[in-house]
């Protein structure tokens, strides 16, 4: 009986033991499983936050040309702007600033490689005595010391033929325009025979391509303006015998490439209502968002 029950006491000690050191082995195991699995995670690559294949225009190269610029008159040895300054902007400056510093930055977010076709460097003076950025492009495209440039090219044939020597897939000009003090608004103009500004024809049968791509970026230019301006104006869209664009059209019309080639208006600039807007960083900014939208 006694004996019976000393006995019974131990197996059951026993067997409890058994339960504790199961149950505290079991306890490691999973302790190390858990940091197994930690250390197996964290020696796989992890992606990004801005994972590269999130990028929509990785890959596209992107032309951008802002107009105008500072150029060099060798008739007179001087430097001068292409356009004057009218309600307290130049169109010269703007249109560089806006690509350096507004459009430029969104298309890198995007994947794109910019191609820029003024000087982008705004750390130092260039040929004229000013900042090199306010130059115009062909004494930026000169300077890189390519055999065929200048040649016979000016400051706006020297653009499109750069464009196409870097590989550019994608070709935008950046422009403001000036019609008669009363019209606002953003328009967007394509390659056509026709004189510029001539509205788009409904039986145009050039670049299809450039089309394309300006009637989207013409819509979400509009979208993103009234966004901000109930009343700002959609121009719509114009074609026109345009120096940047023809060698583009050339080219698809021989058979020798297709690249879209667009030369945006952002606001006239002899309207002081579109000033008003035009001067603003979050307009600007979303002018550039809405480009690059059109890209994607």
């Amino acid at each position: 009986g006694a004996r019976t029950n000393r006995a019974n006491l131990t197996r059951y000690r026993l067997s409890k033991c058994w339960v504790v050191f199961i149950g505290e082995c079991m306890k490691q195991f999973k302790i190390f499983i858990c940091l197994s699995m930690c250390i197996l995670y964290l020696s796989c690559e992890q992606p990004s936050i801005n994972d590269e294949t999130d990028k929509v225009l990785l890959g596209q190269k992107v032309a951008i040309s802002a107009g105008h610029g500072l150029s060099y008159n060798s008739d007179t040895n001087t430097w001068n702007y292409q356009r004057s300054e009218l309600n307290g902007i130049l169109e010269d400056i703007y249109t560089q600033e806006f690509c350096m510093n507004y459009l430029a930055p969104k298309l890198k977010e995007e994947g794109a490689e910019v191609i820029f076709l003024r000087n982008e460097d705004n750390n130092y003076y260039g040929l004229s005595g000013y900042e090199a950025w306010k130059e115009d492009a062909i004494t930026y495209i000169s300077s890189k010391g390519y055999e065929e440039f200048p040649g016979d090219y000016n400051d706006v044939t020297i653009r499109p033929a750069y464009a196409k020597k870097m590989e550019a897939d994608i070709f935008i000009s950046i422009h403001l325009d000036k019609i008669n003090e009363i019209t606002r608004g953003t328009h967007i103009a394509v390659f056509g025979e026709m004189n510029f500004p001539t509205n788009i024809r409904s039986d145009y049968n050039y670049q299809s391509s450039s089309l394309l791509l300006a009637t989207k970026m013409q819509e979400n230019l509009f979208n993103s303006a009234i966004a901000y301006d109930p009343t700002w104006n959609n121009l719509g869209l114009f074609e026109g015998n345009l120096g940047e664009l023809r060698e583009f059209y050339n080219d698809w019309y021989s058979g020798l490439g297709d690249i879209p080639s667009v030369m945006v208006f952002l606001g006239c600039i002899d309207n002081v209502d579109d000033i008003k807007m035009l001067i603003e960083d979050d307009f600007k900014r979303a002018l550039a968002e809405a480009i690059v939208l059109s890209l994607k």
